[in-house]
């Protein structure tokens, strides 16, 4: 009888051994938590490279990891959950941020550009030979865009070299090109502004159109798309068109170039003139490359802010990253990816 009270006993402590090392894993499954979920981020073409930075500098600060992807409808891909966070270059609509958290998280500007030769001028040629030298394309006013980017009436477009005709009012100190008569003529000059894309590719054309008071839809519905397709960001598009398609002879002979008008964020254009042939052109006399505080206070006219969208119910991941945005060490991230901060620097 001894013995099996014994036998039973030492069952009884085998059992309670086990249920105690099973209750200890237990414990520790529900206490260590599960890996965060990689964040999706989508952005239009202008701003995939902050995008990116975002994504790589979070993962070095020990935020969740991120996925970024370009895409022509970031805020629709957001509310389909396709996306959990997108980075926006333009006004959100009322309509847009139904259901939407905005955080402004850095500015920015669009940049009216123009090949470098145009900018600098050149010699005006009579007979093969340079005899005037031309100041450059340096300066353009609002009103002049407008006509550049809308289509005038009684305008004659030559769809085989994307130009047309322009009026004498653009800008009278500055003689450009002209390849029908092989010389820098006044006016009129062939005027070439190539970077049409598709609503929603790049946030820049949409603040371009909107500042302007023109319908982005109904402007580029009826003129052909210039990219290439496999070209998506912004630095691809620029060193394009003005890199490896185009020829540009010294600032002492005509350009072998129609007058070619663009447009880039300011990011970007903090480091394209070092690779590519391209300078900023003022706008009403200012020049927001030159000038942050233009973009800071507003005044010149393609100013814009830079967004994060996250559904309402978002993530502690996907607010962590935002929190991290919005921090000192998140608005030196930005800084240092040439945007500029939400307070402007001293």
């Amino acid at each position: 009888m001894r013995f099996k009270y014994r036998e039973i006993r030492a069952g009884f402590n085998v059992v309670s051994v086990l249920l105690a090392i099973i209750i200890l894993f237990l414990c520790n499954s529900c206490s260590s938590k599960s890996p965060d979920p990689m964040i999706k981020i989508e952005t239009p073409g202008d701003l995939y490279y902050l995008g990116s930075v975002i994504g790589e500098d979070s993962t070095n600060v020990g935020l969740s990891q991120t996925q970024v992807n370009v895409s022509e409808n970031t805020i629709n891909d957001l509310k389909d959950g396709k996306a959990d966070a997108v980075l926006l270059g333009t006004e959100p609509t009322a309509a847009e941020l139904k259901g939407i958290n905005e955080y402004e998280i850095a500015l920015d500007a669009v940049c009216i550009i123009i090949d470098e030769n145009s900018y600098q001028g050149g010699q005006y040629l009579v007979n093969g030979e340079a005899t005037v030298k031309t100041d450059g394309l340096k300066n353009l006013t609002s009103d002049e865009l407008k006509d550049l980017f809308s289509t005038p009436v009684g305008s004659a477009w030559d769809w085989n070299g994307d130009y047309y005709v322009r009026n004498p009012l653009l800008d009278p100190k500055s003689w450009l090109f002209s390849q029908s008569s092989l010389e820098w003529i006044k006016q009129p000059a062939l005027v070439s502004h190539p970077f049409y894309f598709p609503v929603g590719e790049f946030d820049t054309q949409s603040v371009i159109f909107q500042a302007l008071g023109l319908n982005e839809k109904s402007e580029t519905a009826d003129k052909a798309d210039y990219l290439d397709p496999k070209l998506h960001l912004e630095q691809e598009v620029i060193s394009f068109q003005y890199g490896n398609q185009s020829y540009y002879p010294s600032t002492n002979s005509g350009q072998n170039f129609e007058f070619q008008l663009g447009f880039a964020s300011r990011a970007v254009m903090t480091i394209a003139p070092q690779h590519d042939p391209v300078s900023v052109v003022s706008v009403d006399g200012i020049n927001p490359l030159t000038d942050p505080q233009s973009v800071y206070d507003g005044t010149y006219k393609f100013s814009r802010k830079i967004y994060l969208l996250t559904r309402e119910n978002d993530s502690d991941s996907v607010a962590a990253l935002t929190n991290f945005l919005k921090s000192p060490s998140g608005q030196k991230l930005i800084a240092d990816a040439g945007y500029l901060p939400l307070v402007e620097a001293n």
